[in-house]
């Protein structure tokens, strides 16, 4: 995918289908958690990180889990700032934004919702706002699916006299 220009179809693709947003930015994440410099020079090329940042300050309302298409922009931008090549271009946009301040030290994967590949990681129904020095914040659960429960204690003891009664 580093070979093609992509970055700027998808962004387009996201304007025309804004409830396909939460679906590109898990593949921006996927796509950027691989290290590849080409993707981020591209993405720094087609202004995805001010794109992206948009998104985090409004613009989620066609989404169906906010919270998680949030966590999947957190993730991707991130992952950009590890590009040894463009990091700190995509480091520099990210410092002069005031709504990355209200995310950059949150820890999002909580709020990546149970899909049919997902897992067990929910967070869209059940979101908790609490506030802190950095402006407002969310926190998320993580729930166990729906797997039985370990017992609280151990199975009863059989003692030999009671097998000898069968």
């Amino acid at each position: 995918m580093s070979q093609t220009d992509c970055i700027r179809p998808m962004m387009v693709a996201m304007r025309a289908r804004p409830d396909m947003i939460g679906v590109a930015c898990e593949t921006f994440f996927r796509m950027f958690e691989k290290d590849q410099t080409d993707l981020v020079k591209q993405a720094i090329e087609a202004e995805l990180v001010q794109y992206l940042l948009r998104l985090l300050d409004g613009g989620l309302e066609q989404v169906e889990n906010p919270a998680g298409t949030k966590a999947q922009i957190v993730k991707s931008l991130k992952a950009m700032t590890r590009s040894l090549e463009y990091g700190e271009q995509v480091q520099s946009v990210l410092d002069k934004s005031t709504v990355w301040t209200s995310y950059r030290d949150q820890k999002h994967d909580l709020f990546i919702s149970q899909t049919a590949t997902a897992g067990y990681l929910t967070g869209g129904e059940k979101e908790q706002v609490t506030s802190s020095k950095a402006g407002p914040s969310v926190a998320g659960y993580l729930t166990a699916g729906t797997s039985a429960a370990m017992p609280d204690k151990p199975p009863p003891m059989v003692r030999d006299e009671d097998l000898q009664g069968e």
